[in-house]
């Protein structure tokens, strides 16, 4: 604290402030004989919370994530050959310099970990270190190296690595890693104590177990698991665990010291390797999913290969129950998701020739080669998200028993991980040429993937299968729109889908937009001069014509009865008939109301009718809410009104409005004072009306005689209550 107040990062508190409304952030210190550098480190805790309930952290708005991921920084770690790690003793808070990508894409706080393909690179990079690090006025120490000819070049009180070779307990702890410099491995390290069978000690045990990279992912998936488990009993954090349950977290307490035996290589690639490629397996079963993805490294002159881990995630299956492909489905979106962050930690380092995703669900691979469109909500939705960051011809197959992502989807043992070259190495015959994979593509829909498809899934099938035609003769009612009689060729659906255009989108915008481009392509493709087709953005006009569009096809299928009893002159629904709708000149329906002398605009005077069960209605509900900033529904209910007539619009708006998370997550508790203690005079047992509340009331007409001409005269009751037994008396 004495180092902390010379520096100027604190100051006493004056005697005269002493008292006041002020805040002071807790602290505390925590001890670690081991490090070299800052044994005793200050840790200030923003978070506790004061006397008004609220922490500092609680009143503080999240900023940008300043600081590299620590898994980018590990996973280029072991790209380089020559690797070296250092320390900044004391925190830097002036300057951060940008002009070197060490300090901008491999430091974490004050930790640097980089590299380079040889000794003399890595030198001159390191000299650039201290010299950048000399200007900016701090210094650089605790250097670690796996290259004795590195070490040499700094001085004997800068290292930190001792090289004895025979000494596998000379562990350097990298960002939370445990990294064996000498023989250029990375292990784990967990100290034995003693078992807590208790919900609190499984997850004290589980954070002990640091893993960003996901080398023990299936140990951590066993270990999710059987958290789960506690949680859908209703175990609460001191209880013991049930004899089932104590026995199977027995098993995998005892088997975490093995962790000290597991040897990880930190060099992911071979010398002067002309190929990288990113292979990806994913696999789920009622327990968990999972992914691991595995980088491929080739020396195409002397067909040398290597194949590391490189990444690799898992999730519990969700409580609700679902089936397996869907579950399925759920792996091959963390595959993605993988695959896309190692694209990004390796853009810079390696160029990635190519990737194979590989699944062994049929079913899944089906719904890829699906429309999304035809699909339900759920597979639609995920598939979409992998096709946004996967291509199709990517995906593949492979057996359940080639695939090691199968070990997440079940958990294992520590004892099980070691030496696993199965899990950190891949299927042996990913050492093989790719056109000798047991791999292939899947050509044929399977029969359980209809379970993901929407009711009409004819979009599914073949073509030549589709529920179309094409028409070669002139309808009657048509020729009265052609030149000379002459013959025209359509391509219609037997059905309209309405759900086909509406239920997929979930933005009054884009829905509001492609539409205003398919009626535009709808009007060029029947201009013959190129010079009168439209082009460029999308004008007002055609964006107001698309809203009619989609108005009219909402009209037409939940007012049908009511537009043809309009048409017809009959009489319409008792519902409708106090909003007096007529038809207007682009056949929309509007209210008539009694606004049509009002100096209003015509839309506001007669707003067009919308059902209160319509998609249209909801995506304009949302929309509105989104545009005038979350207003309340009342207000909403007055904006909406200017242009549409909702039925029931009080109802559906507050129904949406319900489902906003926005303003769930901004709508404030409610703050409930704390109740004081009863008097005694309510508690004590006694007579009634010892003690009494009273009140007035009136006034009141009341006859002063009971002659038939008395006169009314003011009079007013007196309320006496006992506060004891609730007994009331009233006086007049």
């Amino acid at each position: 604290m004495t180092e902390y107040e010379n520096l100027g990062h604190m100051a006493p508190v004056p005697a005269s402030q002493q008292g006041k409304a002020e805040y002071y952030i807790p602290h505390h210190c925590v001890i670690k004989p081991s490090s070299t550098s800052t044994k005793v480190r200050v840790v200030f805790d923003a978070g506790m919370k004061t006397t008004s309930g609220v922490s500092l952290n609680d009143i503080q708005f999240a900023g940008k994530k300043l600081l590299p991921d620590i898994i980018d920084i590990l996973s280029r770690f072991r790209l380089h050959k020559i690797v070296f790690c250092t320390d900044v003793p004391e925190d830097y808070e002036e300057i951060y310099p940008e002009a070197i990508d060490t300090f901008r894409k491999q430091t974490f706080v004050d930790d640097i970990l980089d590299g380079d393909d040889d000794v003399p690179k890595a030198v001159k990079k390191k000299d650039d270190l201290l010299e950048v690090a000399k200007a900016v006025g701090f210094t650089l120490l605790k250097w670690a190296s796996n290259s004795p000819e590195f070490l040499a070049t700094l001085p004997p009180e800068c290292i930190e690595t001792t090289f004895d070779i025979t000494d596998e307990s000379d562990l350097l702890k990298l960002l939370g890693m445990q990294w064996q410099a000498t023989q250029d491995f990375f292990s784990f390290k967990f100290t034995v104590l003693d078992p807590a069978y208790t919900k609190r000690g499984i997850l004290s045990t589980f954070a002990r177990i640091f893993d960003p990279l996901g080398f023990l992912a299936p140990l951590t998936s066993k270990i999710k698991i059987l958290f789960q488990r506690l949680w859908i009993i209703g175990l609460d954090w001191d209880t013991s665990l049930p004899s089932t349950l104590k026995l199977e977290w027995s098993q995998i307490f005892e088997s975490l010291p093995l962790l000290s035996k597991l040897r990880i290589p930190r060099l992911v690639v071979i010398p002067n390797y002309t190929r990288a490629d990113l292979i990806g397996f994913s696999d789920a079963s009622s327990l968990a999913y999972g992914t691991v993805i595995y980088l491929r490294t080739e020396n195409l002159e002397n067909r040398e290969v290597k194949v590391s881990l490189v990444l690799a995630k898992s999730k519990v299956a969700p409580v609700k129950t679902i089936s397996i492909p869907r579950l399925e489905l759920c792996g091959a979106v963390l595959m993605s998701k993988a695959l896309e962050k190692a694209h990004k930690m390796y853009r810079d380092q390696i160029e990635i020739q190519s990737n194979v995703t590989l699944t062994d669900s049929e079913v899944v691979l089906s719904w890829l080669k699906t429309l999304p469109c035809t699909l339900k909500t759920f597979e639609a939705n995920r598939v979409t998200y992998i096709l946004e960051r996967t291509e199709p011809q990517m995906w593949q197959h492979v057996s359940t028993d080639q695939n090691p992502a199968d070990i997440i989807s079940r958990g294992c043992h520590v004892s099980d991980l070691i030496d696993n070259n199965f899990w950190y190495q891949g299927p042996t015959w990913l050492m093989r040429p790719m056109d000798e994979w047991p791999i292939k593509i899947l050509t044929t829909t399977h029969q359980n993937a209809k379970e993901g498809l929407k009711n009409n899934p004819w979009l599914m099938r073949p073509m030549d299968e589709w529920p179309i035609k094409i028409l070669t003769t002139t309808h009657q009612n048509a020729k009265e729109g052609l030149k000379n009689n002459q013959e025209f060729t359509c391509l219609s659906t037997l059905r309209l889908q309405y759900d086909f255009l509406m239920n997929n989108y979930s933005s009054w915008t884009k829905l509001n937009r492609i539409t205003a481009w398919i009626l535009r392509f709808s009007v060029n493709s029947r201009q013959i001069d190129p010079e009168n087709r439209k082009s460029g953005e999308l004008s007002v006009l055609e964006l107001r014509e698309a809203e009619f569009a989609l108005v009219r096809i909402t009209q037409k299928l939940f007012f049908e009865d009511e537009l043809r009893k309009l048409s017809k002159g009959l009489v319409l629904s008792r519902y409708l008939q106090k909003l007096n709708p007529y038809l207007d000149e682009k056949n929309i329906l509007r209210v008539r109301g009694r606004l049509t002398n009002a100096d209003l605009p015509e839309e506001q005077k007669h707003p067009i009718l919308l059902p209160k069960k319509a998609k249209l209605t909801e995506l304009l509900i949302d929309s509105y809410h989104q545009d005038y900033l979350h207003v309340g529904p009342r207000t909403l209910q007055s904006l909406l009104a200017r242009r549409y007539w909702i039925i029931s619009a009080r109802q559906i708006i507050r129904s949406r409005l319900a489902k906003c998370v926005t303003c769930f997550r901004a709508n404030p508790r409610p703050l409930n004072p704390l109740m004081g203690d009863l008097p005694i005079a309510r508690v004590a047992q006694g007579r009634a009306f010892i003690s009494v509340g009273t009140d007035m009331g009136g006034p009141f007409w009341t006859k002063d005689t009971s002659l038939r001409k008395a006169r009314f005269v003011k009079s007013y009751i007196c309320l006496f209550i006992c506060l004891a037994t609730k007994a009331v008396h009233l006086e007049l």
